[in-house]
């Protein structure tokens, strides 16, 4: 995946999810369903990644997974920007750089890409003003309520 084969990742990581399914192992399918989501982004299957991306968040939510959290919520913001649903994507991007923030972490590689591809996408489509007020309301976000409003965005 790192290397852009999304397409024989997606196949991989169909098979690990099956294998994860039937162990019961919801923290590695949390996991899986994020690399998913984000497979399916790379390759125009937006429909498929926002199911993912949604069943990813809620896993990693409730198993504590704060990196895979953010991550999803990355790919939410992405599609937020490429839909034109602009304010949500903003605040969904400010709710993963807030997290990372407070959590003490960085973004690796392929998630530092699509947060500045996001970001440079949505920093283009909105007024500044309002890109720094949706930016910052959404870094105001608790774990709790970025997940509750990733999941209530029109997707």
């Amino acid at each position: 995946m790192r290397q852009g084969e999304y397409r024989r990742a997606i196949s991989l990581l169909e098979d690990s999810l099956a294998l994860f399914g039937e162990l019961g192992l919801d923290v590695e399918t949390g996991w899986a369903l994020y690399n998913l989501a984000f497979c399916f982004l790379r390759t125009g299957r937006e429909p498929d990644a926002v199911a993912a991306a949604r069943e990813s968040i809620g896993l990693s939510h409730a198993a504590g997974r704060i990196a895979v959290v953010v991550w999803a919520l990355l790919v939410f913001a992405s599609i937020g920007a490429r839909r034109q649903e602009t304010e949500t994507a903003v605040r969904l991007l400010g709710a993963a750089r807030g997290l990372c923030t407070r959590s003490g972490f960085s973004l690796t590689s392929p998630e530092a890409e699509l947060a500045w591809e996001t970001e440079d996408a949505l920093r283009r489509a909105a007024e500044p003003t309002r890109f720094e007020a949706a930016l910052a309301e959404g870094e105001a976000m608790s774990l709790d309520e970025a997940v509750e409003y990733a999941l209530r965005a029109s997707w």
